[in-house]
């Protein structure tokens, strides 16, 4: 069988001039199963602000894994990943500091 390199050449350029992310984020107890309404709050925002593609995301209770594709001119995952671990948080604290007032 005989395999065309330049199509191979080809595909692995575009794979290393493109910015691929295997990301993955471990928290306590059941807080991104419980709070999964929050997370896709997040990642439609930030998605939106910085327009990388979602390849995949795993969502488990208390992890989960994705693999993002970013623009050409965008080498900047770890800022993408931060703002979106900052937001998620900011959220969540939210949500428990409204849970936890006290009814008049």
């Amino acid at each position: 069988m005989e395999v065309n390199l330049s199509l191979c050449q080809n595909a692995v350029d575009i794979a290393f001039r493109v910015p691929h992310g295997f990301l993955s984020l471990i928290l306590p107890n059941r807080l991104l199963a419980d709070n999964i309404d929050i997370l896709r709050e997040v990642f439609a925002e930030i998605q939106k602000q910085h327009l990388f593609r979602m390849d995949a995301v795993v969502v488990l209770p208390d992890h989960l894994h994705c693999i993002w594709t970013l623009p050409e001119d965008d080498a900047n995952l770890s800022i993408h990943w931060n703002m979106l671990k900052g937001v998620f948080s900011k959220k969540i604290e939210k949500r428990r500091k409204n849970f936890s007032q006290p009814e008049v």
